[in-house]
């Protein structure tokens, strides 16, 4: 019998031998044949060429939570309760079919932005959207963007909101993670 760790298959092995990555620092004489290059003098060379990069522009978020649970609809469904605020009737395949105009996945989502501006070509369900403007203040069918875990719409109704498909009220604590608010009117 062998002993144990000593079998020909690891014999002489070392498990993370050479896993690490190893990217040392080349000043750019060194790329001369035969050019002598001070080792102190890398770090020096690499803190001197450090480029600072500019950022990607932040984009909107998509929103991405739905009652309807297939979709990732909550921008259309809050748009469907602020009609529903203002006494037009929406219905579950509205909101779907306006969420299919802003997204081409069941989980991607989409902003506000993209689904007021839909909702103002196609309307929604009977409704036409007339106007759509940021809001100057909170009241019964404001639509808000909200930052939780993920990109959330909401819609105010007096004195709390609609989301996650049922009215909670204001101290829930959503109304102060707002960082978007539109004013909608409906025809």
């Amino acid at each position: 019998m062998k002993a144990k760790g000593h079998v020909k298959k690891h014999a002489g092995s070392h498990k993370h031998h050479k896993t690490a990555k190893h990217n040392p620092v080349v000043p750019p004489a060194a790329s001369a044949p035969g050019a002598f290059v001070d080792p102190g003098a890398s770090l020096a060379v690499a803190a001197a060429h450090v480029h600072a990069v500019k950022k990607h522009p932040h984009h909107a978020k998509a929103s991405k939570w739905s009652p309807l649970a297939d979709v990732a609809c909550c921008a259309a469904e809050a748009l469907a309760a602020s009609a529903r605020l203002a006494g037009r009737a929406v219905s579950d395949a509205d909101v779907l079919a306006l969420y299919w105009l802003t997204a081409t996945g069941p989980d991607e989502g989409a902003t506000l932005e993209a689904t007021i501006e839909a909702a103002g070509v196609f309307g929604l369900g009977g409704a036409r959207l007339a106007a759509a403007r940021p809001a100057s203040a909170l009241g019964t069918g404001t639509v808000l963007g909200v930052d939780l875990t993920e990109r959330h719409a909401l819609t105010v109704d007096r004195h709390g909101v609609w989301t996650w498909g049922a009215w909670r009220p204001a101290s829930c604590g959503l109304l102060e993670a707002a960082d978007e608010a539109w004013e909608l009117t409906w025809q």
